[in-house]
């Protein structure tokens, strides 16, 4: 079973601190936890001394009840897939807006590709995004199909296996990423020499685009942002040859 925990309301005071390092930094450690069994991962993607637009944002999904609404979507969700085993489930809101310390593509791999840490599965919700109902419903469902995916198939390490994996979860949450036709001629032609990649730059290059690439310093590989998903999503090739 897999019990969504409010986690917002609980650190929303957190903002309300002066921001000090010496004022809110001690609140923030009494709620991230202080041994591995007590930790809640989710507040490991929050910014402690974010600037007041993470308060403001925090408001806004607490005014939407997004905590009530996720428990509703991760019954639906479990009705569907099955049983996912015991886990509590949580939101994160990662700053990538004014947050020194968060990398969007960093934090995004994690939330794919990583094994659940501590019996907990985190949503991650990023601050640069407007707030959509719709599209955290669909974030919801990915965050717990991939945990199911994951149980089946294990944690994938190269590109297609990564591929194979989001093209599953995206069809079946919602909100597939599109290309324009010639894109997506392009990026057809130039993938396939990327899916045995087991290297972090390129997997970075290829499944966020160059500009995230050269951002974090990688070289760049001729991808589109969300090509490659995109890519998987759109290509029967690709479903059959990883069937």
């Amino acid at each position: 079973m897999i019990q969504h925990v409010a986690l917002l309301t609980t650190i929303r005071p957190l903002y309300d601190i002066p921001r000090e390092a010496q004022l809110r930094f001690p609140d923030y450690l009494a709620l991230l936890g202080s041994t591995a069994t007590t930790v809640i991962p989710p507040f490991n993607v929050m910014n402690p001394m974010a600037k007041p637009h993470i308060a403001r944002y925090l408001d806004q999904l607490i005014n939407a009840d997004i905590d009530t609404l996720a428990q509703q979507w991760i019954a639906e969700t479990t009705a569907e897939i099955g049983d996912c085993g015991d886990y509590r489930h949580g939101f994160g809101v990662a700053d990538d807006v004014a947050g020194g310390w968060t990398e969007r593509s960093a934090t995004e791999m994690r939330q794919r590709f990583a094994s659940p840490y501590q019996q907990w599965l985190t949503t991650v919700l990023f601050a640069s995004d407007p707030i959509s109902i719709s599209h955290i419903r669909n974030l919801v469902r990915a965050t717990l199909f991939r945990h199911f995916w994951q149980a089946q198939h294990g944690i994938p390490t190269n590109l297609a296996g990564m591929l194979w994996q989001e093209q599953r979860a995206l069809q079946f949450s919602g909100g597939i990423p599109t290309l324009p036709a010639d894109e997506m001629d392009y990026t057809d032609q130039i993938i396939r020499a990327y899916l045995s990649a087991h290297d972090y730059p390129t997997q970075i290059a290829v499944l966020f685009g160059d500009a995230v690439a050269r951002a974090n310093g990688f070289p760049a590989c001729g991808f589109a942002p969300n090509a490659a998903l995109a890519w998987a999503c759109a290509t029967p090739f690709f479903q059959q040859k990883l069937d």
